[in-house]
């Protein structure tokens, strides 16, 4: 007999319940009809309004900041829930102090931190405490770096454009990381922001970024999968730049020998960190800069 619950839920709670777990499905048989008809921009912003009507009711931490809204959370963390999204922000920040350590940085020396792609501040939020460090924020949506501009008072945000280069200065950061930037943009636009991030670096400085690697690949069409495994980077819905309706999907090969390869990596893992996770996460620095 089937659970009153399931009687009384709402035809679009059920859709989003069905996209969860056939996602890959989706990928394969809805997503290429949706593109062929135009149609799949607005049906990607018509789930994510519902996905943030579907907020669960859990409070989480409160570490003192304001939260943003569902519909801002889900534009960045693809969930509306409030405790995933200081959750993961507690975890990921730890995780970006951990692996520039690793990589030979502390984040305490690196002078001025830059979140870049800083969404509604779900990392950023955590620096507060963060003593002698200038910390800075940029991202491409007015909306999100507005708001984590007049809610999280120990940042200096600004909005940048699609394309380089960033409102900074030449060498200006110890430390910049992109979570989950990259995984977004064109093959042109890896390659000229990546040479614009890497101008803002001072000596020493350190470039931590995501990529989509192995532990992404479960939705890839044949074709993508077979482009993928010779060592070719795959982007969804190019027109779509900067979204998350855009994908790109990074083979290991492609990153050393045309992201970075005038770069040094100090540290590559695979599958990510906590926070992080699935993602693979690179930290590079210019090889003039011990």
């Amino acid at each position: 007999m089937s659970d009153s619950r399931t009687l009384r839920e709402p035809a679009w709670q059920a859709l989003l319940r069905w996209l969860r777990r056939h996602r890959a499905a989706y990928h394969r048989y809805v997503a290429p009809v949706l593109r062929r008809t135009g149609m799949a921009t607005v049906v990607f912003r018509l789930y994510e309004r519902l996905l943030a009507l579907g907020e669960r009711g859990d409070d989480g931490p409160d570490d003192g900041l304001p939260v943003p809204s569902s519909h801002l959370r889900v534009l960045v963390a693809g969930s509306p829930s409030r405790s995933d999204f200081l959750a993961t922000g507690t975890a990921g920040c730890a995780a970006v102090e951990q692996l520039f350590a690793e990589s030979g940085l502390r984040i305490l020396d690196c002078g001025a931190l830059l979140d870049f792609g800083c969404g509604c501040g779900r990392i950023l939020r955590h620096w507060h405490s963060l003593d002698g460090v200038e910390v800075f924020g940029c991202d491409l949506n007015a909306e999100l770096a507005t708001w984590t501009e007049h809610n999280l008072p120990h940042v200096t945000v600004t909005q940048n454009g699609l394309a380089p280069p960033a409102p900074y200065a030449d060498g200006q950061f110890g430390a910049i990381y992109a979570i989950s930037v990259f995984t977004h943009l064109t093959r042109e636009l890896h390659l000229s922001w990546m040479a614009d991030l890497v101008r803002l670096l001072r000596p020493g400085g350190r470039l931590l970024f995501t990529t989509h690697g192995e532990a992404m690949l479960g939705g890839l069409l044949p074709e993508e999968r077979s482009r993928f495994d010779a060592g070719d980077l795959v982007v969804r819905f190019e027109g779509e730049a900067g979204s998350n309706l855009c994908n790109a999907f990074h083979p290991e090969r492609w990153v050393r020998e045309r992201l970075v390869q005038d770069l040094v990596v100090d540290l590559y893992k695979p599958g990510g960190a906590p926070g992080l996770d699935p993602q693979d996460v690179w930290v590079v620095r210019r090889p003039d800069g011990r």
